[in-house]
């Protein structure tokens, strides 16, 4: 059993631990999660610093180029002569002046251009490196004019066939009419020193077209960069969203960034400057981090995991074996556990722990438990002994010779019963005290024990001086050779008490019954050889006496002697109950009423209780009865009077109490003391015993129903003038005897008894009475009455007789 607790707890303990291990997984996972989110966040961050770097140092060339842009222009313009007499300078002067100023300029800066317009924008003259296929097509005329409303140097950045940053400004600021100055530096340049002095590549784009049509802007992205290349990374740059994205990661070799640069100074121009720096060196430290951090947590979470199978496998294993005992325990096996525990015990050396703790309460429970089980098998033996055995003789006590009788007769195998009784033993415990009566009984069991024992014997005392045997595979003559043997043993053997021999000596009376030859029944058969014992003990002829059936007038006199022993008692000790049966109505079976029954409660420990069948015959003949219905009625109207509406109530009067004086006014009484409606109470007549007076009956039969009362005649058909009392007698309702009722359930004479039972009904109809059909106990029987006409019925299929409603 252990074992098995332990196989079966060891999936538990995969169990947690699996599910320990699935959790430690889980919070791994969330943490490589965040460390490899915090590690690419880290590398983002460091990209949005440098690229606020790299918009910083964009910005300062940018503003670099327009002061020297600015420079040239003032140096160039101090050439210029003053107007004449007319305030106006000729184109050529102004060209010599420029030419001259341009000339005297240190060092222009490479691809450097400036060109000499005229109010409408055309090219006057131009100087240093000016592309063929660009000049004088990178002027707007938005520009000029806003430099000629605004009076101001305007930088603005130009794209047609190459890109410029450019300044444009009138070349007198007092006067109209000279044209305009407009100097240029390529924006390939400023890519080139912006990539020389910060490092990453930079591209320029239109706001509107995107790179919808980069082919115009290609020797710009060419020459921007010797290291990016556009047609490689083409379509990284077509998915840039323009108006939102700062960066955006490619899926290359390389772990390249993009990002724009949002510059001041071309808020108002369509043109966008976006730089592609490479982050592969960053990711890859990332990369290498990540996978550093991976392989240590996977080792330190496989190092825990061990830690903590180590503790969690100790504290199951311990559990389990607890688990494993508890079972044992369960079963008993109370030994088992104990020695397990044992081998188990903590060391008493080591701290303990609240598993040794458990440990130790087990062992207590076990412990106890053992002791009560033991205890409790203690007093089970003793209760088991008490209630099978007597305690003076040693011999089964009568419950448990029942019992066996019982069992035997289930059997069905042939046995002879014996009942013993000690003659004049009253004489002994009255002369020389219980203690002598005590040993004498002893005396006598020892008897028993010697002459009877092996298989197919029982003995016992079935209590006071009476003892009791059943022979079993016996024939008569082994019987009787028994029965002589035991009784001159008796005889022969001496009896002591106290020292002294006692001369007086009970003779056994000895009553012998057979089954099944006598009797069947168990009861009848242990009243037959009670009454051969008492025949025998009349007689005094013979050691002992076989039941002949001869002797029913001395059993039926020794029977009505106890049986007013038996009711005087109950009077006494106030064991009489009042039950009650419902009557129904034929059609829906609807409750109409109750019959009040009379029953006696046992005096034995099991709360059974007599039927009026057993005594009511010597109630009669001992004229107990009229005290009985007395108080049948008595308690039957104190536990029905609460009841709203009260019921109708049925109520059995005997002749002996009928022809009681003064038996109406105690009726009246009881129903004025409960408040209870008379037309309530129907009076049952038993019709199965004579009336003797008629007259009498029939006065008190009209001083009730003035009264309200009702009356029934009882077990119609059994009794001796069944249509004298219909006739003589004025009555409301019959109640068919069940004797009547269940003939109809025989075949062969079903048509005869139900005629008789139709021709019943007709009478009672005739007569103005109700018919009540009594025995109805089974659907058969109420199937076979089905269509006879009667009003009520009342039988066990319709509800046990019991003591409430």
């Amino acid at each position: 059993m252990v074992k098995s607790a332990l196989r079966a707890e060891a999936r538990v303990e995969s169990r947690i631990l699996s599910k320990v291990f699935g959790v430690f997984c889980l919070g791994w996972l969330v943490f490589l999660v965040f460390v490899h989110q915090h590690l690419n966040d880290s590398v983002l961050q460091l990209y949005a610093r440098n690229q606020s770097f790299n918009k910083a140092q964009f910005a300062a060339i940018l503003e670099q180029a327009e002061n020297r842009l600015q420079q040239i222009a003032r140096t160039v313009l101090t050439t210029l002569p003053a107007p004449d007499a007319g305030g106006a300078l000729a184109v050529g002067q102004v060209v010599a002046s420029l030419d001259q100023g341009w000339s005297g300029l240190e060092k222009p800066p490479d691809f450097l251009a400036m060109h000499f317009l005229a109010e409408d924008g055309r090219l006057l003259a131009g100087w240093g490196d000016v592309p063929e296929h660009a000049a004088g097509h990178d002027v707007e005329p938005a520009r000029l004019l806003q430099a000629e409303r605004e009076r101001r140097s305007i930088t603005y950045l130009s794209c047609h066939e190459l890109c410029f940053f450019t300044l444009v400004r009138t070349l007198d600021a007092d006067s109209d009419g000279l044209g305009y100055l407009h100097l240029s530096i390529p924006v390939e340049n400023l890519l080139r020193q912006f990539e020389f002095l910060v490092g990453p590549g930079i591209f320029l784009f239109r706001r509107q077209t995107g790179i919808a049509q980069p082919d115009r802007l290609q020797y710009v992205f060419q020459a921007a960069s010797s290291q990016v290349r556009w047609l490689k990374y083409r379509d990284l740059l077509a998915g840039l969203d323009w108006q939102e994205a700062v960066y955006q990661r490619t899926l290359l070799a390389q772990e390249l960034l993009l990002g724009r640069l949002d510059i001041g100074y071309f808020a108002d121009n369509p043109y966008l400057f976006v730089t592609a720096e490479d982050m592969t060196r960053n990711f890859d430290q990332a990369g290498s981090a990540f996978a550093r951090i991976l392989l240590g947590s996977l080792l330190v979470m496989l190092l825990l995991c061990m830690i903590l199978y180590f503790f969690i496998h100790h504290v199951i294993r311990r559990l389990q074996f607890l688990a494993g005992v508890l079972p044992v325990i369960g079963a008993g096996q109370f030994e088992q556990a104990e020695k397990l525990l044992e081998r188990s015990r903590p060391a008493t050396h080591v701290r303990q722990d609240e598993l040794d703790f458990m440990h130790q309460s087990v062992r207590v429970l076990n412990g106890r438990l053992m002791q009560l089980h033991t205890s409790l098998r203690s007093q089970n033996d003793q209760l088991r002994v008490l209630a099978d055995f007597d305690g003076m003789t040693g011999l089964w006590n009568r419950r448990r010779f029942r019992q066996e009788l019982e069992s035997w007769r289930r059997e069905g195998r042939p046995f002879y019963l014996a009942l013993f009784d000690l003659d004049h033993f009253k004489v002994i415990n009255d002369t020389l005290g219980h203690a002598a009566g005590d040993h004498v009984l002893a005396a006598f069991s020892d008897v028993l024990r010697e002459e009877v024992s092996g298989e197919g014997l029982l003995l016992a005392r079935m209590g006071g001086d009476e003892f009791a045997m059943a022979m079993r595979g016996n024939s008569r003559a082994e019987v009787e050779a028994l029965l002589g043997r035991i009784v001159r043993l008796w005889l022969q053997s001496p009896l002591w008490s106290r020292g002294l021999r006692m001369v007086v000596k009970s003779k056994p009376s000895i009553g012998v019954a057979g089954f099944p030859a006598d009797s069947g029944n168990m009861e009848e058969l242990l009243v037959c050889a009670d009454t051969a014992m008492y025949e025998n003990k009349r007689l005094k002829q013979a050691d002992f006496h076989f039941y002949t059936g001869r002797e029913l007038i001395v059993f039926q006199e020794r029977q009505l002697t106890n049986w007013l022993n038996h009711l005087t008692q109950a009077f006494q000790q106030e064991r009489f109950l009042v039950y009650f049966q419902p009557i129904v109505s034929q059609t829906g079976h609807a409750r109409v009423a109750c019959e009040a029954l009379v029953r006696i409660r046992c005096q034995e420990q099991d709360g059974g209780v007599l039927h009026a069948g057993h005594f009511i015959a010597y109630a009669e003949q001992t004229n107990l009865i009229v005290r009985i219905d007395r108080l049948v009625l008595d308690q039957a109207l104190a536990c029905l009077c609460s009841h709203q509406p009260q019921p109708v109530l049925f109520f059995n009067v005997s002749n002996n109490t009928l022809s009681t004086p003064g038996f109406d006014a105690y009726i009246l009484d009881k129903l004025e003391e409960y408040g209870y409606d008379p037309a309530c109470l129907v009076i049952e007549l038993t019709e199965s015993a004579e009336i003797v007076n008629f007259r009498q009956a029939e006065s008190f039969i009209n001083g009730l129903r003035h009264a309200g009362i009702r009356f029934a005649l009882d077990d119609f058909g059994t009794g001796f003038s069944s249509f004298n009392y219909i006739s003589k007698l004025e009555l409301d309702f019959i109640k068919i005897d069940k004797s009547i009722v269940w003939g109809l359930l025989a075949a062969s004479e079903y048509t005869k008894n139900r005629g008789i039972v139709e021709s019943i009904v007709y009478l009672a109809r005739a007569a103005g009475m109700q018919v009540i059909l009594e025995g109805v106990e089974t659907p058969e029987v109420l199937e076979r009455i089905e269509g006879l006409g009667a009003d009520l019925l009342q039988g066990y299929l319709f509800g046990q007789p019991s003591a409430s409603i």
